[in-house]
């Protein structure tokens, strides 16, 4: 799917036809487990070469103070999870040109001085339920999903940023490995992942047609 041609399958039309042919029982996809070592120096080297651009902070907060009010998306993770949270506004702390991490912000709150949200995703370290396969899934390691960046924020290089930061916040917590799963058609979260250092492992496959289900696993092609 080169050349652009998975803009043809990530736009807002392909997802809602996808969303109506799921409520009548017919679903399929196929995504890839990509996986960073991080504990690999190439693979430590990509994750930490990737900072937000100037004038975004990034913030790191329990799932459970984050306001749902903000952002619908910020209802989904569970006690225990963690967001990685971009905001505009200027950086506090920074010495290094870099962007500071604002450590004290509440992700998602409504107070105007903290900038608005311009991208997010979220940490989870137990086993989660993915809706786009209908099943759970346990990783040895923490896995990052939901990786999101406002429309008119993109190309800037904040999912990369929030990633690595991803990747760092994996790393202090005690996992020598993180996980995303990401659909064959995105290429953008593709690139966003291959960039911190993530390759793909095994590929999982599934199909749905009212009561008939068929599941795979294989190895990925890399």
């Amino acid at each position: 799917m080169s050349l652009g041609l998975w803009r043809l399958t990530r736009n807002d039309v392909a997802i809602r036809v996808y969303d109506a042919l799921k409520r009548v029982g017919i679903t399929g996809t196929r995504m890839e487990e990509y996986v960073a070592d991080l504990g690999d120096p190439d693979v430590v080297a990509a994750y930490e070469s990737r900072t937000l651009p100037a004038g975004v902070r990034a913030t790191v907060v329990p799932a459970t103070e984050l306001d749902p009010s903000v952002r619908a998306d910020f209802d989904d993770p569970e006690p225990g999870d963690f967001a990685v949270v971009a905001r505009e506004g200027p950086a506090t702390g920074g010495v290094d040109g870099s962007p500071a991490e604002d450590a004290g912000d509440a992700g998602g709150g409504p107070r105007e001085d903290r900038g608005p949200v311009v991208g997010y995703l979220f940490v989870s370290e137990r086993e989660v339920y993915v809706d786009a396969l209908e099943t759970e899934l346990t990783f040895d390691g923490a896995y990052v999903w939901r990786v999101f960046v406002d429309p008119e924020h993109r190309q800037r290089g904040i999912a990369t940023g929030l990633t690595a930061r991803a990747c760092r916040l994996a790393r202090e917590r005690g996992h020598d490995t993180a996980h995303a799963l990401v659909a064959l058609d995105n290429r953008p979260s593709q690139w966003t992942f291959r960039a911190c250092g993530f390759a793909p492992v095994r590929e999982f496959a599934y199909y749905r047609v009212g009561g008939w289900t068929r599941r795979s696993v294989s190895p990925a092609d890399g």
